[in-house]
């Protein structure tokens, strides 16, 4: 039986190498240890306490390594308030925060990455076109194909899309 590879814990694979326990802790922190040990002492600056919860990737991007929200997405608390960390990089790189309708989108399609130069400021739509031009997302004939429901008439008149859905339709009217 596969164990955990975190070195000192003998609790059985559950996924991506790790235990339950610490697969959980990889996907909120980053880290199968768990949660940041280190905490920002009264008074520290927004860019200190902000580079405390980072680190480096061997791929180039600034991991946010704190709390992350489900998606992987950082957050952290400024003035009170609970921020996105992509939106808190951006501020600390370009001096303003992002204004209300504007998306802060990654250049390397990783959530927790707050490296402003991996970040770009765009709409809703420049973000869904960022989506569909990396493949990360079905748009237009793809999208109403993988929809699309094939039935005795679609083969009759030709407009069934391709021929696995032909097949699919001959082999259901076959059942009939």
């Amino acid at each position: 039986m596969r164990r955990c590879s975190v070195q000192g814990c003998s609790r059985k694979h559950y996924a991506n190498g790790y235990c339950q326990p610490h697969d959980r802790r990889v996907k909120k922190h980053g880290d199968p240890g768990g949660a940041i040990k280190k905490r920002a002492r009264p008074g520290t600056g927004l860019a200190e306490r902000f580079a405390m919860y980072t680190r480096r990737m061997p791929d180039g991007c600034l991991e946010w390594i704190a709390y992350r929200m489900p998606k992987g997405y950082g957050q952290i608390n400024v003035d009170g308030r609970v921020r996105l960390a992509t939106h808190v990089a951006w501020f600390l790189a370009h001096g303003y925060w992002p204004a209300k309708g504007l998306f802060v989108c990654h250049k390397c399609d990783n959530p927790p990455c707050v490296d402003a130069d991996h970040l770009f400021l765009g709409t809703l739509q420049d973000n869904v076109d960022d989506a569909v031009q990396k493949g990360r997302m079905q748009s237009g004939d793809d999208w109403r194909r993988s929809h699309l429901r094939v039935t005795g008439e679609h083969i009759a008149d030709g407009t069934a899309l391709t021929w696995v859905e032909t097949a699919l339709g001959q082999r259901m009217e076959a059942q009939r």
